[in-house]
């Protein structure tokens, strides 16, 4: 298993994170402006072109951030482990499920991880789980009306610091030689076909 690099993901995470919600606020920005009675087709063009950027910026980070997740449950991955990588990305994805599954991602693989940490005997740091329970947490009560404002400027730090972390994790595990998910299972599957 491949390092890794936590300086590259969260950069690209951070960047479409701050750039997809500057230009969405632009394009708002614009909108409300906008005098219907003397339309304007420049000040259009530029409410729609940083509307789509500010989108295409927001998936690039939600890609970003579920190949770390993806990376994170590879790393840990077992039979020790609560869900497999691709089960923690795909229900994400879930409508209203997600919510839940939310906890099992972020507050469960800081679980699992210092489970096999505290098994293996491993002298390496241990994941904090209250950062992961806090933001499926917050995620839930970013709902309530008004709140929702106010949670949604902490919420990407958190996810900041909680996915920076897990990408230090995922590094030292390697160091440490734990074996991955992906390895695992194909071991599994040679000592199932030569039996």
């Amino acid at each position: 298993m491949q390092k890794v690099r936590t300086w590259l993901y969260m950069g690209i995470y951070i960047s479409g994170v701050v750039l997809g919600w500057l230009l969405l606020a632009l394009s708002m920005g614009l909108f409300a402006l906008e005098d219907t009675s003397h339309y304007s087709p420049v000040v259009a063009v530029v409410w729609l072109c940083s509307g789509l950027l500010g989108f295409i910026f927001l998936l690039v980070a939600l890609v970003v951030e579920m190949i770390v997740v993806y990376k994170m449950w590879a790393a840990i991955g077992g039979p020790s482990a609560r869900t497999t990588p691709g089960k923690a990305v795909g229900f994400l994805f879930i409508p209203v499920f997600s919510l839940y599954w939310e906890f099992q991602v972020y507050w469960g693989w800081a679980k699992d991880y210092n489970k096999i940490v505290i098994e293996r005997q491993l002298n390496v740091p241990l994941m904090s789980t209250g950062l992961g329970l806090t933001i499926p947490i917050l995620n839930i009560l970013g709902w309530i009306p008004y709140v929702g404002w106010l949670l949604g400027l902490a919420i990407p730090v958190l996810r900041v610091i909680f996915l920076s972390k897990a990408c230090t994790c995922v590094n030292v595990l390697c160091d440490a030689g734990v074996t991955p998910y992906l390895l695992w299972t194909q071991q599994r599957q040679n000592s199932e076909q030569s039996n």
